[in-house]
């Protein structure tokens, strides 16, 4: 995956707001996930990210939030997740979860009824 350019809104590969300050789209050097050396499934990185944003108690709703930066540095300290509430963590993602699944079956109710 290549780095997008700094007048993109949108991180192409973290998804944060602000490309300018994004650790992964600041240069133009091809973008390395550093969450592929983990043993995370790709299709939750969206959810270490967060974990790393609540952990530090970053903004995540501000303009310039860094979802992918928070990452970089609780994989340079990673004794900085003791701090997080993991069972607060696990309501809210449990809650997101089901949020998304309601939707998913309500989509697919009004798609067989065709």
């Amino acid at each position: 995956m290549t780095a997008a350019s700094s007048s993109s809104s949108t991180c192409c590969c973290c998804s944060c707001r602000s490309s300018k300050s994004c650790c992964c789209c600041s240069n133009t050097d091809t973008y390395v996930e550093p969450l592929d050396s983990t043993r995370i499934h790709p299709e939750t990185y969206d959810w270490a990210r967060k974990m790393a944003v609540d952990a530090l108690e970053y903004d995540d709703t501000a303009e310039d939030a860094n979802p992918a930066g928070a990452l970089e540095e609780i994989l340079d300290s990673p004794d900085r997740l003791k701090d997080l509430d993991l069972d607060a963590f696990a309501v809210e993602l449990e809650r997101q979860v089901s949020h998304t699944h309601a939707y998913i079956d309500a989509r697919l109710s009004v798609c067989l009824s065709h």
